[in-house]
């Protein structure tokens, strides 16, 4: 499996939505894999904020829940475990939190600002809030991530399928109409 770039940085840093949507694809290991960039996730949204998905879907079985454990890949060095490492990136997080942004989120920020990562989330008002305030920091989504892993590696159609409707159910991801990507999700997604 060869890895290729898909930002103009070192690394890119997962916020809650994109660890829970690419864990519920049950092919995170491939897809960050496919990344030549160094991929992080903050200590605090892996311990405090992406803790679980659901084990089957949200409508079928709102209960069920699978753990997510992303220890194995940070063991393997797939993904590193980081967290804030000084005064820059603490007033950073504090920065961000008084901009309504949840703990998780204004880490994630944090850390990205002052380090010069790019950052993976799918959620609107984190990705305006940083695009506000730093414009140089390149802002990825799921619907990216996946599309990226799939023209590099390949994988079989029905396996991008099955990634793509496990992401929609078990992380109750919606893609909406209005993304760059929502054909090629379609089209994919139908089969």
């Amino acid at each position: 499996m060869s890895a290729r770039s898909i930002s103009n940085h070192a690394a890119i840093i997962l916020d809650a939505c994109c660890v829970m949507n690419l864990y519920a694809s049950q092919k995170m290991v491939d897809i960050l894999l496919s990344i030549s960039e160094t991929v992080a996730v903050a200590a605090y949204v892996m311990d405090y904020e992406a803790l679980s998905i659901y084990s089957v879907s949200k409508g079928d079985s709102p209960l069920e829940r699978e753990k997510i454990d992303l220890h194995a890949l940070i063991n393997d060095e797939v993904l590193i475990r980081t967290d804030l490492a000084n005064e820059a990136e603490q007033q950073a997080f504090i920065d961000f939190t008084a901009r309504r942004l949840d703990d998780g989120e204004a880490m994630t920020m944090a850390i990205a600002v002052n380090r010069d990562w790019a950052v993976a989330t799918d959620d609107r008002a984190a990705r305006r809030i940083l695009a506000q305030r730093q414009k140089t920091i390149q802002l990825i989504s799921t619907p990216e991530l996946v599309q990226h892993w799939v023209e590099t590696q390949k994988p079989d159609r029905e396996t991008v399928r099955q990634a793509l409707l496990n992401i929609e159910a078990r992380a109750n991801f919606l893609l909406g109409r209005r993304d760059p990507r929502y054909e090629w999700w379609w089209s994919l997604k139908s089969g």
